[in-house]
């Protein structure tokens, strides 16, 4: 039942592509315009809707009697049709890309896995000269139990075994990045929180290693003659306020529903949620009835809402 809805839906919302006309199909990022161009004829078309469509689609067509023919035909010749269409752009999984896809993906990065092998696997010359780095040696070799010389091969050296590949970048949680990290990301805030804190907890050892700390001490004899002299100090202690930055980064207030994080709910992000449930990915943001999965449930729900009007 699972599988049902999801077609129902994919077919739904990608049907789109193929109703778009040019205009719609470029301003739209999940659909691609293709052009397609062929060489038709106007003789080709059998019947007087064929050649009423032939007429409006790039041919000078006309559905008229042909008394060559004694039968109503289609003429007009050779003309270009013009079959170009709006398709959706197939979204490629991190894994199936080559190196130079993965570059330019933002959301993808190239983990270079290159391993040395010894050649000694190969028992044929051109299996050893197949890879760059392996040399086929021979040597007459002297085998006691034949009592004659023997040339003896193998493959010597070491190839490179590349098993590089790409993967998808794991997204950091906000609560684990600094603020530069927090900063550039749209899904996370950094919150200032920062306290004024009395110096007194710290001892005179670490007193002098906090900024804004200093030792001090009290008088607690001043001379009856001269005022300014003390007589009698007490101990010293740590003194100051100091600044304590307790500033975090946290994730931003999000709408349920809005997968794409444009502060609308509308058939963009259906696309997205139909997408993590496909690929068995869960994002909270798309789990629309909080059962901790984004499943066919949570699509149903998201298009409840777009047709009730309720996204925007």
């Amino acid at each position: 039942m699972k599988f049902i809805y999801l077609i129902i839906f994919s077919s739904f919302i990608y049907s789109q592509c193929v109703d778009y006309n040019q205009s719609q199909c470029i301003s739209d990022g999940n659909c691609n315009w293709v052009d397609d161009y062929e060489w038709s004829n106007c003789s080709s078309y059998d019947s007087a809707i064929e050649c009423s469509w032939a007429n409006d689609n790039g041919g000078d067509c006309d559905w008229s009697w042909n008394s060559t023919q004694w039968q109503d035909t289609c003429s007009g010749g050779s003309f270009q049709l013009d079959t170009s269409y709006c398709e959706e752009i197939e979204i490629v999984e991190c894994s199936e890309m080559n190196e130079s896809e993965c570059s330019i993906d933002q959301g993808c990065d190239w983990i270079e896995d290159i391993e040395l092998e010894n050649c000694n696997f190969a028992w044929s010359e051109s299996d050893c000269q197949a890879h760059d780095g392996c040399e086929w040696e021979c040597e007459m070799t002297w085998v006691g139990h034949l009592w004659e010389d023997v040339l003896v091969c193998d493959c010597y050296g070491q190839y490179q075994v590349d098993t590089s590949y790409c993967q998808e970048i794991e997204m950091s949680e906000c609560s684990e990045m600094n603020e530069s990290e927090c900063s550039i990301d749209e899904g996370c805030d950094w919150v200032e929180d920062i306290n004024s804190m009395s110096c007194s907890a710290f001892s005179n050892e670490n007193c002098v290693n906090q900024e804004g700390c200093f030792l001090d001490q009290d008088c607690n004899q001043w001379g009856s003659w001269y005022s300014w002299i003390c007589y009698d100090y007490g101990p010293v202690y740590c003194s100051g306020n100091y600044q304590q930055d307790n500033s975090y980064c946290e994730e931003n207030q999000f709408q349920l529903g809005d997968a794409n994080s444009d502060h609308i709910i509308n058939v963009l992000d259906v696309i997205a949620i139909i997408n993590l449930v496909l690929y068995d990915r869960y994002e909270e943001i798309a789990d629309m009835n909080e059962d901790s999965e984004v499943n066919v449930l949570d699509i149903i729900e998201i298009v409840g809402i777009i047709l009730n009007g309720d996204g925007l």
